[in-house]
């Protein structure tokens, strides 16, 4: 099999012009490249979204070999964290949860420990968290959640 391309450092965004969700966070994305290192991987349309600089992706090359089955999906290249936080080390553990046909649901005591994990990452000020992990699973609520993980990094 051959080696997977190369993504860029900084935050990469994978999308698709004829996906509703990404009609909705186009507008982010578009603020995010005025404000930070940004490359959009765009599945079929490569001037989709406008402002930003893209990367024609309509092979599915990028995003078949970097696992991408859902769009929108937000990328931060880890390259980045350790200039932002002095991060080197490898995670311990990562994980994408897909519900294909359900919304998450949260367990009982979810807001505590939500809380909890705010509060360690508050001490972290290159670290924003973000999305249906935390305080709701709807696209508004990631679309703000989103929002406000952008606003704490960029000032």
């Amino acid at each position: 099999m051959p080696a997977a391309p190369p993504l860029p450092p900084g935050l990469v965004a994978f999308v698709k012009r004829e996906c509703p969700t990404c009609q909705l966070v186009a507008p982010v994305l578009e603020r995010l490249a005025g404000e930070t290192e940004l490359t959009v991987f765009t599945q079929d349309d490569p001037a989709f979204p406008g402002g930003t600089r893209t990367v024609d992706d309509r092979s599915l090359e990028y995003s078949w070999h970097h696992g991408i089955e859902t769009v929108p999906t937000l990328l931060r290249v880890r390259d980045e964290l350790r200039t932002l936080a002095g991060i080197t080390a490898v995670p311990e553990l990562s994980r994408v949860h897909r519900h294909r046909v359900a919304m998450p649901q949260y367990l009982v005591g979810h807001l505590e420990r939500v809380a909890a994990i705010e509060a360690r990452a508050a001490a972290l000020p290159a670290l924003a968290l973000a999305g249906a992990a935390y305080r709701g699973v709807g696209v508004p609520d990631c679309v703000r959640s989103g929002e406000g993980a952008a606003d704490r990094l960029l000032g």
